[in-house]
């Protein structure tokens, strides 16, 4: 039989699914490029800050957030050897993740001042073509902009933007582990 060649004419439903490329590493995960993203966003930009006030915990805050994306490619590369080590390999990230957004807040609110809502949305309209309001932390310059932000403002800022995404980096961490869970018990019949 010819293999059957379905018309070019045929309305298809149009879903939200889309395909997703291939997972052959690690690398290929979405939680640890977005992990990797935050550990270096937290190195350049959180951490001179922090030496900067001699924030006491500063060590064990980057470390925390240098490991979280080792945890994610130790954990990939346990699944298959060991899937209970690489569960609770799994299972470590979502609680490093819990621990460096309450880092995170605490931070925001020692240090960090809420800037006004006037400011807000002035520095939101200067932001349309910039991918994070603060740069000017790890440069150690003024960042010449219209705005009345100051340095702690743009802490405050990033401090909440980088809360929201390690939030998505642990919801997504809880769906992998489940599907890795899933994938354990079908294994096993």
């Amino acid at each position: 039989m010819y293999p059957r060649i379905r018309p070019r004419n045929v309305y298809r439903a149009k879903t939200r699914y889309k395909t997703k490329k291939p997972i052959r590493g690690f690398r290929d995960l979405e939680i640890y490029q977005m992990a990797q993203q935050l550990a270096i966003e937290i190195i350049k930009t959180i951490q001179p800050f922090l030496a900067e006030k001699k924030y006491t915990s500063e060590e064990v805050f980057c470390e925390m957030a240098l490991s979280i994306p080792m945890h994610i490619a130790n954990a990939h590369t346990q699944r298959f050897d060991d899937a209970q080590k690489a569960i609770k390999t799994l299972e470590q990230v979502i609680v490093n993740c819990n621990n460096m957004i309450v880092f995170l807040e605490q931070i925001k609110q020692i240090y960090a001042e809420k800037p006004d809502e006037s400011i807000i949305d002035k520095n939101n309209k200067n932001r349309a073509s910039q991918n994070l309001v603060i740069r000017s932390a790890h440069n150690n310059k003024p960042e010449k902009t219209s705005t009345d932000l100051t340095e702690t403002h743009n802490v405050f800022m990033l401090c909440e933007e980088l809360v929201n995404t390690y939030n998505r980096v642990r919801i997504k961490t809880v769906n992998l582990l489940k599907a890795w869970r899933r994938w354990q018990s079908e294994d096993k019949k």
